[in-house]
C-alpha cells in the first residue's frame, strides 16, 4: 500500500468512530500513518526552532563560548533528524540558553501532538474491535498491546510535564503563553524566548530599552502562581552596569509590592529573585541607571 492509501486510510480510521467502517489498513499501516502526520504537523516548528538554534550557536561562538556553541550545533543536528514524535524525546537543559528554546519548542510541539494522539488512541480503540469482532486474535493482542503501551507513555509523558511545572521550569513570562509586555521601546522582545542580542544603545536587536528611569512590565493572561523571575540585562559589553528595582502585583491588588531593590547595587547580566510561591497578576522592573548611557537595556524577562 502507498503512502498516500496509509494516510487515507489512517484518515478514515481516525473519523469512522468505529461504526463498521472497513478500513483496509492493519496496526503497522495505522503507527506509520500516525507518525507521518506527526512529521508533518510539526515540521514548520522544528524548521523554526532549528533556526533559532543556528542564532544562538552564532552568538556562542562570538562569545568565545565553544562548548556551548557546540552542544547547540548537535540539538540542532539531532532534531532534523529525527521523525514524528521523537523530536521532543531527550531534550538537552544546559547551557541555560539552550533550556529555555527547548522549553518552548516542547510546550508548542505538545500543544501541537496532542488532537492526534487523541485521534491515534481513537483509532486504535476501532482497530482493536474490528479486529476482535473479526475473530483475528493474534491481530488483536497487538492491537491491544500497542494500545496500553501508547497510553502508558502518554501518562508518563504528562506527568512528567507536570512535575515539572510545579518545580517552577516552564517560563510563563512569554509571549506564546498569553503574556503581554509594555516597554518604551521593543516590548515584545521581553516575553519572545529569545535572548540572543547584539548592537548600539538604541539601534540593536533583541532586546527592550528606554531612556532611564523606564517601566518594564508583564502582564500574565490570568494570575499565576510565582516562586522566581528571572531577567537578562543587556550583556554584550562586559564594562557596563545597570540599578534597577523589581516590582510584583500580587493578584487582587492594584499596587506594586517591591521584592528586590538594587538601586545602589550596579548589576549585570542575568538576574534571579526568588521567593515563597506567590499568586502574581503583573511583573514590573524600573530601570534605574546605565553606567555607560542614558539608557536601560532588557534582553527577556522570566517568570517560573
Amino acid at each position: 500500500m502507498g503512502q498516500k492509501n496509509i494516510f487515507a486510510a489512517l484518515v478514515l480510521l481516525f473519523v469512522s468512530q468505529g461504526a463498521g467502517l472497513a478500513a483496509p489498513v492493519g496496526l503497522d499501516g495505522l503507527k506509520k500513518g500516525f507518525e507521518r502526520k506527526l512529521g508533518e504537523v510539526l515540521e514548520p516548528l522544528i524548521e523554526r526552532h532549528a533556526k533559532d538554534l543556528v542564532n544562538l550557536e552564532q552568538a556562542l561562538t562570538r562569545a568565545q563560548k565553544l562548548e556551548e556553541a557546540l552542544l547547540v550545533k548537535n540539538e540542532r543536528v539531532r532534531i532534523l533528524l529525527k521523525e514524528g514524535s521523537s523530536v521532543i524525546k531527550g531534550l538537552p537543559q544546559s547551557p541555560k540558553q539552550l533550556a529555555v528554546l527547548n522549553s518552548r519548542f516542547q510546550r508548542e510541539a505538545l500543544s501541537l501532538m496532542r488532537p492526534w494522539e487523541l485521534k491515534y488512541e481513537t483509532a486504535l480503540v476501532n482497530l482493536l474491535g474490528r479486529l476482535q469482532r473479526a475473530a483475528k486474535l493474534e491481530e488483536a493482542i497487538l492491537a491491544k498491546k500497542e494500545l496500553e503501551a501508547f497510553r502508558a507513555e502518554i501518562k508518563l509523558r504528562d506527568e512528567a510535564q507536570r512535575n515539572i511545572a510545579e518545580e517552577g521550569d516552564i517560563d510563563l513570562a512569554l509571549a506564546s503563553a498569553g503574556a503581554t509586555a509594555k516597554a518604551p521601546n521593543r516590548a515584545g522582545d521581553l516575553i519572545d524566548g529569545k535572548i540572543e542580542h547584539k548592537g548600539t544603545a538604541t539601534g540593536g536587536i533583541g532586546y527592550a530599552w528606554g531612556v532611564c528611569p523606564s517601566d518594564f512590565i508583564v502582564e500574565f493572561p490570568g494570575p499565576k502562581n510565582i516562586r522566581k523571575i528571572r531577567f537578562l540585562l543587556y550583556d554584550q559589553d562586559k564594562k557596563r552596569s545597570y540599578n534597577y528595582q523589581l516590582f510584583i502585583m500580587p493578584h487582587g491588588s492594584d499596587e506594586w509590592e517591591k521584592v528586590s531593590d538594587r538601586s545602589k547595587k550596579p548589576s549585570q547580566g542575568w538576574q534571579e529573585q526568588k521567593f515563597n510561591p506567590r499568586m502574581i497578576s503583573k511583573i514590573k522592573v524600573v530601570g534605574l541607571k546605565n553606567s555607560s548611557n542614558k539608557n536601560f537595556h532588557i534582553v527577556e524577562i522570566e517568570a517560573f
